[in-house]
């Protein structure tokens, strides 16, 4: 296995912000279902992508913000947002293994992760379960998102098609960007004969739709890594 462990490195993450993770937003889920919300004053995020997110929550200089994404583009993207407005986060691009074996000083009252479950293979979910049985505290909050088969099932064979046409037929030399537009373009093209297989998942169809409307780099993310 590459040191990447099948995760897609050719296009780094987008440059967003992602509001599921902020603690006000679990604050209020977890007191809506009768839940009190442990104070955050040490926080990580697993898969931090740019880093867009964990600089805007480390803005609030009462929560030590720990990160990791084990791209270092990304890293660097996120320590120079970091250095240019000031927060305090501590960063790191090791893997899920390696950050594993990491001490730190103290334990985490919130973990987060968003997406990242659903593109990585088996073995670094057990990382990630014990990196969380070991760095969480008592009492703490993890919040975590995933693709689930009730909502994506429909999509699975579409993505095992485009996986396979970019790995088999599109010239290896192209980069990932023309790689992904070659994919995309035969995609369209088999929209064109109304496969029956749309006609009763009216879901996928809405997706392969706005595909070609989407960031690259998002579509690069979402589709074309190992695991899915």
């Amino acid at each position: 296995m590459e040191w990447n462990d099948g995760y897609n490195t050719g296009a780094g993450y987008t440059y967003s912000y992602c509001n599921d993770l902020n603690p006000l937003r679990i604050k209020y889920t977890l007191l809506k279902n009768g839940f009190k919300m442990p104070e955050i004053l040490n926080a990580c995020e697993l898969g931090f992508g740019q880093g867009v997110t964990i600089n805007f929550h480390a803005a609030d200089q009462k929560t030590a913000w720990t990160g990791n994404d084990f791209l270092p583009s990304h890293v660097s993207f996120a320590l120079e947002m970091s250095d240019f407005s000031g927060t305090n986060v501590k960063l790191t691009d090791e893997s899920f293994e390696e950050i594993l074996e990491r001490n730190f000083d103290k334990k985490f009252d919130y973990i987060c992760l968003h997406g990242i479950w659903s593109w990585i293979s088996s073995v670094n979910r057990e990382y990630i379960k014990n990196f969380i049985n070991k760095n969480l505290k008592i009492n703490g909050v993890v919040y975590i998102s995933y693709n689930t088969k009730p909502g994506w099932a429909s999509m699975l064979p579409i993505r095992d098609l485009m996986a396979t046409h970019l790995k088999t037929n599109v010239p290896q030399a192209h980069n990932l960007e023309n790689k992904i537009t070659n994919t995309l373009n035969f995609v369209n093209k088999l929209l064109k004969t109304n496969p029956l297989f749309l006609d009763v998942n009216p879901t996928a169809k809405r997706r392969l739709d706005r595909l070609s409307e989407t960031n690259i780099n998002y579509v690069a993310h979402e589709f074309f890594n190992e695991d899915w």
